[in-house]
C-alpha cells in the first residue's frame, strides 16, 4: 500500500512576501503615469506647433496684403512740391487776380466792393412802377378810375417832387393844341452826366404807335414804332413794352417831353424813370 505524502494539512504553507507585492504595484502605477504624461506632453507639443504654424502663415498673408508704409516726406520735399501744387502764400483770393494791385503775398487781400458802371445807377426820378405780373394793371397807380373810356383831369407839366403819380394820366390824349404828349419837369443837382430814360407802355391791341423824346425842346431820341396786337396773358390782352433813350444831363432844371404818335387807340402808360450811371 502506497501513501501520498505531498498533501499535509497540518503543514504550514509558505506565504508570499508583502514587500514584493507592494513593489510590483508601485512599478505598475509608475509605468501608467509615465505613459499618460508622455501622451499629454506629445499632444501639447503638437498643439503648440500647430498654433505657431498658423501664426506664421497669418503673418505672411498680412505682409503680402498690407503695403509697406511710405516714408514721411521731409520739409524740403514739401517745399519743392509747392511749385506744382501752388504755395499758400501765392494762391489767389476769390474775386482777386494775381495782377490785381490789391493782391498781397499773404494770400489775403481786400476785395474791391465798389460797384461798376454797369451795375450802379443813381435814380433821378421815377413815375409809376414796373408791374410784378403781366396780369396786373400797368397804370393803376395813375389817375385810373376803373373805366377804359374815362380819362380824368391830370397835371401838365408833371412836376417831380410836387405832384403824385395819381396826377399823371393813365393813357395818352390830345392837349388843346392837338398834341398827344406828356411833359415832366424836374431838377438835377449833380454834375453833367449821361443818363438813360426808360419808358414802359403798351401800344394797345390795334394800330401802331411810337414815342418821340425831347429834353428842353431838343429832340434826343425815339422808341421806334410798335404794333398793337391781341396778347393773351396780359391785362386787357395788351402787350407791355419797355424802351430806352440815352441823353445827356447838366446841372439845373429841365423839362422832359414825351410825344406819342398814334395810329389807333390811345397808348397805356406803365412807368417812366430816368437814371444816371454811378461815376
Amino acid at each position: 500500500m502506497e501513501y501520498d505524502y505531498t498533501y499535509s494539512p497540518t503543514l504550514v504553507q509558505p506565504q508570499p512576501s508583502q514587500r514584493s507585492l507592494y513593489l510590483g504595484l508601485f512599478m505598475l502605477t509608475f509605468g501608467i503615469v509615465l505613459t499618460i504624461s508622455g501622451l499629454v506632453i506629445n499632444q501639447v507639443s503638437r498643439r503648440q506647433d500647430s498654433v505657431a504654424l498658423a501664426a506664421s502663415k497669418h503673418e505672411e498673408a498680412v505682409q503680402d496684403q498690407v503695403p509697406v508704409a511710405k516714408e514721411v516726406p521731409t520739409t524740403l520735399a514739401l517745399l519743392s512740391a509747392e511749385e506744382n501744387l501752388g504755395s499758400p502764400a501765392l494762391q489767389e483770393v476769390a474775386g482777386i487776380s494775381k495782377s490785381d494791385p490789391n493782391q498781397t503775398d499773404s494770400g489775403f487781400a481786400v476785395i474791391n466792393t465798389a460797384k461798376t458802371d454797369s451795375s450802379c445807377q443813381t435814380a433821378i426820378f421815377e413815375i409809376g412802377q414796373i408791374e410784378q405780373s403781366s396780369f396786373d394793371h400797368p397804370a393803376d397807380e395813375f389817375n385810373w378810375v376803373g373805366a377804359l373810356d374815362v380819362l380824368p383831369d391830370s397835371v401838365d407839366p408833371y412836376i417831380v417832387g410836387v405832384n403824385q403819380p395819381a396826377d399823371f394820366p393813365w393813357r395818352t390824349n390830345q392837349d388843346e393844341a392837338g398834341n398827344i404828349e406828356n411833359n415832366v419837369h424836374f431838377t438835377y443837382t449833380g454834375s453833367s452826366t449821361p443818363a438813360i430814360l426808360t419808358v414802359g407802355w403798351s401800344p394797345g391791341t390795334t394800330g401802331q404807335a411810337s414815342k418821340l423824346v425831347y429834353l428842353d425842346g431838343e429832340f434826343v431820341g425815339s422808341t421806334g414804332s410798335h404794333s398793337g396786337m391781341f396778347t393773351q396773358g396780359t391785362w386787357q390782352n395788351m402787350p407791355l413794352i419797355q424802351d430806352q433813350v440815352d441823353l445827356s444831363l447838366s446841372t439845373g432844371e429841365h423839362t422832359l417831353t414825351i410825344r406819342s404818335i398814334n395810329e389807333g387807340n390811345p397808348t397805356i402808360w406803365d412807368f417812366i424813370n430816368l437814371v444816371a450811371p454811378c461815376r
